[in-house]
């Protein structure tokens, strides 16, 4: 008899909470994306040094020389060391393909460095400096948001969007005559945020200046969306 009454009791708990359970509750999902445009707080570009000479040896050493003072122009224009990286380093072999095969030219040296600019609004004259001290060419220019910047702006996509969804549920449960109960659950996409790339491949030109060209700052986009699920009363 004893075990027929646990057994009946475990039942009924196990009933009582299936019916408390999520799954079971009438609930209202609704979902919202939320948009943010900022202009971009960063920049970076990329400047190439090139050094073509008949040994491996001279390249190395030409293009070593160039990329210091391409460097230490940058540092005193006000550029932290932190902030000048190199890229992307090579030394090969040249050959020129014609009609009677491979031809040497020599060995070329290529270093490219990675400037990173705090203020976007200084970008053209970083780019100008670099070009005038020794780079050879710019392969892009990238607006991007700093990390601090990135959060704060997802932060507003996120609380927008939440809003939106509460303010969605509301409307729907309240067009059937109910009312919107507690969160039963809620999730939320990470953000759409892409870099602007701008790619130039500015090369110098004979007079030794760059090709000049204004770089337009475009805004950026934080996207956030929040699916929520809400009780019916």
């Amino acid at each position: 008899m004893k075990k027929i009454a646990a057994l009946f009791i475990l039942s009924l708990l196990v009933f009582l909470a299936a019916c408390s359970s999520p799954e079971n509750r009438e609930v209202v999902t609704a979902s919202a994306t939320s948009t943010i445009k900022v202009d971009p707080d960063r920049a970076v570009f990329s400047a190439r040094i090139e050094s073509l000479k008949d040994t491996a040896e001279e390249a190395q050493n030409d293009n070593s020389k160039r990329s210091e003072a391409v460097i230490l122009a940058l540092k005193e224009a006000g550029v932290p060391a932190a902030n000048i990286q190199t890229e992307y380093y090579n030394i090969y072999k040249r050959e020129d393909w014609t009609e009677d095969g491979p031809q040497f030219k020599g060995y070329q040296a290529q270093h490219t460095l990675k400037i990173i600019v705090d203020n976007v609004q200084d970008v053209g004259r970083f780019i100008d400096i670099s070009i005038k001290n020794g780079a050879d060419g710019l392969d892009s220019v990238n607006f991007e948001l700093s990390d601090e910047k990135k959060k704060e702006v997802f932060k507003q996509a996120l609380t927008q969007a939440g809003a939106e969804a509460k303010e969605k549920a509301g409307i729907i449960v309240s067009s059937v005559g109910a009312k919107l109960g507690k969160i039963v659950r809620v999730s939320e996409s990470s953000t759409n945020y892409y870099p602007i790339p701008i790619f130039k491949d500015m090369a110098v030109a004979e007079s030794g200046r760059a090709a000049e060209a204004p770089v337009q700052v475009k805004q950026l986009e934080v996207t956030a969306t929040i699916s929520v699920d809400y009780e019916i009363k």
